[in-house]
């Protein structure tokens, strides 16, 4: 059963980003030509960015203004309004590849994480990897000797 569900994940993921209606890469070199930048396909939008973050200041602002809580990206096959002006933000990130909530951890010796996500509870799990944000806990008690694990999130 669970060969069968992996398998069926795998398939959609497969539809999902590799078939005609994936999302469409703003950013990137096809065929030597020069980088493309960052066009807008929100409806009626033809503008392009050269700065990655005003590009997705821009999308942002659009998922913003829309009074009706639809996604009007072109190609997007969702026809229904969202329940909340914030899970319509959070479906942009699918066709920006926006990775707003970064990983900020320094190692010892000075190398920042680059992992970076499109969903803060993955940030979150990730976080947990890093073995220097484990803090034990040794009881203060005299002859105690429990040891507490934890793990700190920001």
């Amino acid at each position: 059963m669970l060969k069968k569900f992996n398998a069926i994940v795998i398939l959609f993921f497969i539809l999902k980003n590799y078939s005609e209606g994936a999302p469409k890469k703003g950013k990137g070199e096809t065929s030597g030509q020069q980088p493309q930048g960052w066009k807008c396909e929100w409806d009626r939008c033809k503008l392009s960015f050269d700065n990655e973050d005003a590009f997705y200041k821009h999308v942002n602002q659009h998922a913003k203004d829309s009074q009706d809580n639809k996604c009007h990206w072109r190609d997007c096959k969702r026809e229904e309004p969202f329940p909340h002006p914030s899970d319509l933000k959070q479906h942009i990130v699918v066709h920006t590849g926006e990775k707003p909530y970064a990983c900020e951890h320094v190692d010892q010796n000075g190398a920042r994480c680059e992992a970076s996500y499109t969903q803060l509870h993955n940030l979150k799990d990730h976080k947990r990897t890093h073995a220097a944000e484990r803090i034990i806990y040794e009881c203060a008690y005299p002859d105690c000797a429990k040891v507490d694990n934890y793990i700190f999130l920001k």
